[in-house]
This record gives C-alpha cells, sequence and structure tokens, in this order.
C-alpha cells in the first residue's frame, strides 16, 4: 500500500462535526505543546533529581523541533490538501508536513525519558502512544500522510541519540549552567515553599 492509499484509508470521511472534531483538532494542535511546557515547569518547580533529568529530556525535544522544522523548511513536502487528496478539518501553520513537528516533540519526549532516563520510563510508556494517537489524528484530520509521522520517530530518534551521545558536554555547557540559572532565580519561592521547622 503507498503512502496516499494509507492516507486515504485513515483521513476522515466528509461531514466531521461536533464534540469528536473539536476533541481531534485539541489533541492534533495542542498536547504536544502542552506536554512540552509541562516539562519546563518540572524543570522549573520539581525536585532536583528530577529537574536534572527533565533538563536532558528537554534538550532532546527541542533539538528534534529544530530538525522537523529544518527538514520542513529545507526539503518542503506537499500535504494531502497540495494534492486534493481527502478531507481537511484542521489549517496547518506550516506549507509542508514531513515530518510532522507535533508528534517529533512528543516521541523525542518519550525517547528522552526511556533513552536519557530510564528512571522516567513510565512518563515515556504514556508518551508514546499519546504521539502515536496525535499522529493519527493528524492524519484523520488531513494534514499529514502516514510518511510524515514515521518520518517523526526517525527525527525523535536521531535527536535523542545525539543528546545522548553528546551528554557530558551537554551537562557541562547546558545543563549544569541552566540549573544554576534556574535554583538563583527560583531561590526564595523555594524558601518559601520549603517546610517549616
Amino acid at each position: 500500500m503507498s503512502d496516499r492509499d494509507l492516507f486515504e484509508v485513515f483521513n476522515a470521511s466528509e461531514g466531521l462535526h461536533g464534540g469528536w472534531l473539536l476533541l481531534l483538532r485539541w489533541l492534533s494542535s495542542h498536547v504536544a505543546w502542552m506536554a512540552l511546557v509541562a516539562v519546563g515547569v518540572t524543570l522549573v518547580v520539581g525536585p532536583a533529581a528530577v529537574r536534572r533529568s527533565m533538563a536532558r529530556v528537554m534538550f532532546g525535544a527541542v533539538l528534534a523541533a529544530v530538525l522537523a522544522l529544518l527538514i520542513a523548511l529545507v526539503f518542503p513536502q506537499p500535504r494531502p490538501a497540495d494534492l486534493s487528496l481527502g478531507h481537511q478539518y484542521l489549517h496547518p501553520l506550516l506549507p509542508s508536513g514531513f515530518p510532522s513537528v507535533h508528534v517529533t516533540v512528543l516521541w523525542s519526549l518519550a525517547f528522552g525519558a526511556l533513552v536519557l532516563r530510564p528512571t522516567l520510563a513510565a512518563l515515556g510508556g504514556v508518551l508514546l502512544p499519546l504521539g502515536l494517537l496525535v499522529g493519527w489524528s493528524r492524519v484523520y484530520l488531513g494534514v499529514q500522510f502516514p510518511s510524515d509521522v514515521l518520518a517523526s520517530a526517525l527525527v525523535a530518534a536521531c535527536a535523542v541519540g545525539i543528546v545522548h551521545l553528546l551528554r557530558r558536554p551537554i551537562e557541562i555547557e547546558l545543563t549544569g549552567p541552566l540549573m544554576r540559572s534556574i535554583d538563583a532565580r527560583t531561590a526564595r519561592w523555594r524558601r518559601l515553599r520549603a517546610p517549616r521547622r
């Protein structure tokens, strides 16, 4: 089966509306960024050991998003609407959908949690199927081809692999200074939050 054939199988039929459409639009457009924000918040307010781990995961996700955007800009591929295929229920921001940036972000967070910090395996176990669900919803709503979603897994894996290979210099040059900066900016808030003796 070709990519276009798979798209036709998974794409929604004409007339999708109501609560189901709203839920899928929200899932397709916002979940990846909400997950990234949640990691960012944990990076600031979480326990020290978790914060360092989240920094590594965040670096992998940021690198993956940048790589996905660069690929989309340098090697633009048409979206289904450009080829008059299927039904579109979502308006994408980027003209190229290869790879899906939304799915790339979710899967890079998942791979990062599994590879960069195995103690966060439960987080990775939640984000992997969530990324698949977001990928399916983006195909269902007509803005991505299945190959866009598959390419997201490769980009996410490459980005997390790069962060893993460069973990020592990243720790020295990025994670350490970032943690010190966050600690300096949140010290007063942490003192107020600390239990009184």
